[in-house]
């Protein structure tokens, strides 16, 4: 959402403007906000039945991943989404999301808690010992 905010991403850009290996297949109609809203028509999950690991092949396994439903038509909890979700940042950020949003979350809640206890002169101990302001 901080992305939307930021005016970098709109929640009816489709998909493949940021990632166009998924061209194909019905997927060029997915946009961020179905993937937010669960009804982009992917399937829960990828086929768990073979075994695999890693980000490589977890993206490879995107790409060619089957629409079970049209997008916008019908809503299904899918990881999928959130995976889809997550390269998208990646891309836009350079980062992986996990980091990116490391750094959105310290960065939020260092300005939370310093806009707090200016105005409510909040005493903040878990702070007192630090050196510095900034957020581990």
């Amino acid at each position: 959402m901080m992305l939307i905010e930021r005016g970098e991403v709109r929640l009816s850009d489709p998909v493949v403007k940021f990632i166009p290996e998924m061209k194909g297949e019905g997927r060029d109609a997915i946009t961020i906000e179905q993937l937010l809203t669960h009804t982009a028509g992917f399937a829960p999950d990828f086929d768990l039945k073979e075994r695999w690991i890693g980000y490589d092949e977890a993206m490879k396994r995107l790409y060619r991943e089957p629409l079970r439903n049209a997008p916008g038509t019908r809503f299904v909890y899918s990881d999928i989404n959130y995976i889809t979700l997550g390269e998208v940042v990646h891309r836009l950020s350079g980062t992986k999301c996990s980091m990116s949003l490391r750094a959105e979350i310290s960065l939020f809640r260092w300005h939370a808690r310093h806009r707090l206890s200016a105005r409510r002169r909040i005493n903040w101990p878990h702070c007192a010992n630090r050196k510095t302001a900034w957020p581990e």
